[in-house]
């Protein structure tokens, strides 16, 4: 399980922070500044953060499985989505809720993973790469 929610996340955030690497495209395609081109990025943080107690809760009574899934179909049609897009304010939508869905509950559910599979050796867990006195 961690190393699904290591991999789902590592994917996740590549997609998210590989905006930089479109950002002139974007830009040039919608004939918009950079500052409108620039809210795609703060757009999908916003989303996550507003959105991070209910997914969140979500994941008690579905377990990450369902979660992190839903959030990966959510996410994948975000992109598509985005692909498509005639107006810049359409790709606010579709990048900024879409996508952030998916990037937002990936790492939630790592931590999640991450404390389970540790519960049985916490002390070592967290000894090891430690400073030592």
């Amino acid at each position: 399980m961690v190393a699904a929610a290591f991999t789902a996340s590592f994917v996740v955030f590549g997609v998210s922070y590989s905006f930089g690497v479109f950002f002139k495209p974007m830009a040039a395609e919608f004939h918009a500044s950079r500052t409108a081109t620039s809210a795609f990025f703060p757009m999908t943080g916003f989303v996550s953060y507003m959105l991070a107690p209910a997914t969140g809760h979500l994941s008690d009574p579905f377990g990450p499985r369902i979660v992190v899934g839903t959030g990966a179909i959510v996410m994948g049609m975000g992109l598509v989505l985005t692909a498509f897009i005639g107006h810049m304010w359409v790709g606010y939508l579709t990048y900024g809720v879409g996508v952030e869905l998916g990037h937002g509950e990936a790492p939630r559910q790592q931590v999640r993973a991450d404390r389970q599979a540790m519960a049985g050796i916490r002390g070592r867990a967290l000894a090891a790469p430690g400073p030592r006195a």
